[in-house]
């Protein structure tokens, strides 16, 4: 009975870490399109549609933005 609640206890812990580490991230991610990249960024973007009378079949399309990083 004992490791049964202490499953649960730990179980509950690791969901609140897992939710404060991704609340943490969402800053981050929700300024991804704003502005100029920095140098040194990169941003990549995905767009997926599903192929008209195909099942299962996707139109994947990717898109890569990067800035040199400078050297000095």
């Amino acid at each position: 009975m004992e490791t049964k609640r202490w499953h649960k206890l730990l179980a509950i812990v690791l969901t609140l870490v897992m939710l404060a580490s991704q609340m943490a991230m969402a800053p981050v991610l929700a300024s991804a399109d704003e502005g100029e990249l920095q140098p040194g960024e990169v941003r990549t973007y995905k767009t997926a549609t599903p192929v008209p009378g195909m099942v299962n079949t996707w139109d994947v399309k990717l898109r890569v933005e990067g800035r040199d990083d400078v050297q000095t």
